[in-house]
């Protein structure tokens, strides 16, 4: 399985179920010709990989409830998106699509 892209979007649910705090790409989805040094993540059968980013949050004052959660340490978090995956090759196949949620 080729891993090419996966779109996400983060919330602290404890705030807002709805209301995204941040999201992102990680990857990159191949347009016309294949790129080399672009970020496809290969993965073969029963083996995982982390994929990460970062995301900072700025107090603007304008939401005292989210900060008082992050004060106190009881924040809940939503992290929701699609994973877009290939079976075999980049340029091969047509490009498959995993929707997920995690909560915590």
């Amino acid at each position: 399985m080729i891993v090419t892209t996966m779109d996400y979007q983060l919330y602290e649910t404890g705030y807002s179920q709805s209301e995204q705090l941040g999201g992102g790409q990680i990857g990159h989805r191949a347009e016309g010709m294949v790129e080399f040094g672009s970020n496809y993540y290969t993965l073969l059968g029963g083996n995982s990989i982390i994929l990460r980013d970062e995301i900072v949050l700025k107090n603007t004052g304008n939401t005292p409830e989210l900060w008082s959660n992050f004060e106190s340490n009881t924040n809940t978090w939503k992290v929701s998106g699609v994973v877009f995956y290939n079976l075999s090759s980049m340029t091969s196949g047509q490009e498959n699509e995993l929707m997920f949620e995690f909560t915590q």
